[in-house]
């Protein structure tokens, strides 16, 4: 066995519409009724695994991980790693985690530049990805 000690976490957003119709699956949105077929078929293969499993396999939904009133994924996640779940480790799990999708946050980008006396500076660029689709419907 290559890592006898490998412990693996399936991990998933609950609200499956949204994960297919996120940008990331932007190429599948034709079909996005076969895309969401996709993800409930993954989905399900992300339970069936660790529920056979459960001595290297862990699954949990971020939902789940950040739910405030119910904390027994996020401390069965500590335990099956065999780790311990700190008051502040608990406060920022459970804290006010926004959960956007990656096009809805901003970004920041250190960009390098060589000067042409040899030395380097770099610039900071802060931006917000917008999609394709958007821009094509937005008024300039």
């Amino acid at each position: 066995i290559l890592f006898p000690r490998a412990k693996f976490i399936f991990h998933w957003r609950r609200n499956l519409t949204r994960i297919a119709s996120s940008d990331f699956w932007r190429h599948d949105r034709l079909n996005k009724s076969q895309t969401q077929a996709n993800f409930v078929n993954v989905v399900n293969r992300f339970r069936w695994y660790p529920a056979r499993h459960p001595d290297h396999a862990f699954a949990t939904t971020i939902d789940d991980l950040t739910n405030k009133t119910d904390r027994t994924q996020l401390e069965g996640l500590f335990s099956f790693l065999g780790e311990t779940l700190t008051p502040k480790l608990r406060r920022t799990a459970t804290g006010n985690l926004q959960l956007h999708d990656w096009f809805q946050e901003k970004h920041k980008r250190r960009i390098k530049h060589r000067n042409p006396d040899g030395t380097i500076n770099f610039e900071s660029r802060q931006y917000t990805y917008v999609p394709r689709s958007a821009k094509a419907h937005s008024i300039v």
